[in-house]
């Protein structure tokens, strides 16, 4: 049998592998950048997090733990915890006529008995799989309060006699995939945060380039003007002219300053 525990193969494709578990931490300190590490590691706490709840159920209760995502009509397998005789490929697609497809449409959390096994349901493993339970996952929707449906959660025993999983530990397994459930839903939060926060430093690099070119060019007009000028009041009013400029553009050195460094202070 073999221990299957897949960090590197997460829910993300563009989280770079940082090879977990035998020092590759540190040897990722070493090869990336220290900001690219930070930001890799705030994008994979979210898995980690919900990893640690499958690698609980396997450890409380002896139960192998799959976490499949619904990625447009499939569901995918992206985390997997527990003994198997083939470690299962992350990317498996769920089989669409399975008993896990079924009970995730209906979207109530099923502690199974042996009538589920009257029926024989297609699977994608190729070991023997006695489910024990199957807990649908749920985006918060705070409009109409019901959800919609992200993912499901998978306890099985493998080759092991089936049984109903007792209610205190079945309701249990459902405060986990209440748990997995929001921490997706804060890593999609998240992401959109990170989204916004680009396109808002997009658009102020954007806003701060056309005030300093608006006040180059207002400046260097005012000079030409006053080294043309005859009347001395014209003179001086390109003088002033030329100093708002440059109060301009030193105070949108001191936003552009004060903004890269999260303080606002033009004092």
């Amino acid at each position: 049998m073999i221990s299957c525990s897949p960090l590197n193969d997460f829910y993300s494709p563009g989280i770079p592998s940082l090879g977990l578990g035998r020092g590759g931490v540190n040897r990722a300190i070493h090869e990336m950048e220290h900001s690219i590490f930070e930001e890799s590691i705030v994008e994979l706490a979210p898995h980690l997090g919900i990893h640690r709840c499958l690698e609980q159920i396997w450890k409380s209760f002896n139960l192998r733990a799959r976490l499949f995502l619904l990625e447009g009509d499939s569901l995918i397998l992206r985390d997997c915890v527990g003994e198997y005789s083939c470690c299962p490929e992350i990317g498996l697609k769920i089989h669409p006529k399975s008993l896990v497809w079924e009970i995730s449409q209906k979207g109530k959390p099923a502690n199974l008995t042996e009538s589920y096994y009257q029926k024989d349901w297609p699977h994608s493993l190729p070991e023997p799989v006695t489910i024990k339970a199957v807990i649908p996952l749920k985006r918060a929707d705070t409009l109409d309060g019901h959800g919609e449906a992200s993912g499901v959660l998978v306890v099985d025993a493998g080759d092991s006699p089936s049984g109903a999983i007792d209610e205190r530990d079945f309701q249990f397994l459902e405060v986990l995939g209440i748990l997995i459930s929001e921490i997706l839903e804060a890593s999609i939060l998240m992401k959109r945060i990170k989204k916004v926060q680009k396109e808002k430093e997009i658009m102020e690099q954007e806003v701060a380039h056309i005030f300093r070119n608006s006040f180059t060019v207002i400046g260097g007009f005012a000079r030409k003007i006053g080294k043309i000028a005859v009347d001395p009041r014209l003179k001086k009013w390109c003088g002033i002219i030329i100093n708002e400029a440059r109060k301009g553009e030193s105070a949108l050195l001191k936003w552009r300053k004060s903004h890269e460094e999260g303080e606002i202070n033009f004092d």
